[in-house]
């Protein structure tokens, strides 16, 4: 028939908007299509927001993953505090 092209698509765990945790951006400085005509301070400041953006990202990124962990952990932590009841509850009983 045709070849099927599959998309890869990078599973990146993080929050949802909604969550009070989740870390907010600022607008992406985007593609600049003029790369070498804009004058030189209008360059480096342009250079200078791609950065600044970039560091932003990276900071929500790993804080949200942080923050994942840490929920992971705690959940866990329950489900240990959890177990080793349920388990001498029928250890009891029988």
């Amino acid at each position: 028939m045709g070849d099927q092209v599959e998309e890869k698509i990078e599973d990146k765990a993080g929050l949802s908007i909604s969550d009070p945790e989740s870390g907010s951006l600022p607008p992406d400085p985007g593609a600049s299509y003029n790369v070498g005509t804009l004058p030189d301070v209008e360059q480096e400041a342009r250079d200078q927001a791609v950065k600044d953006y970039e560091e932003a990202k990276k900071a929500v990124e790993e804080h949200e993953a942080k923050v994942i962990e840490q929920r992971a952990k705690a959940a866990g932590g329950e489900q240990e505090a959890v177990a080793p009841k349920a388990a001498t509850k029928t250890s009891s009983s029988s």
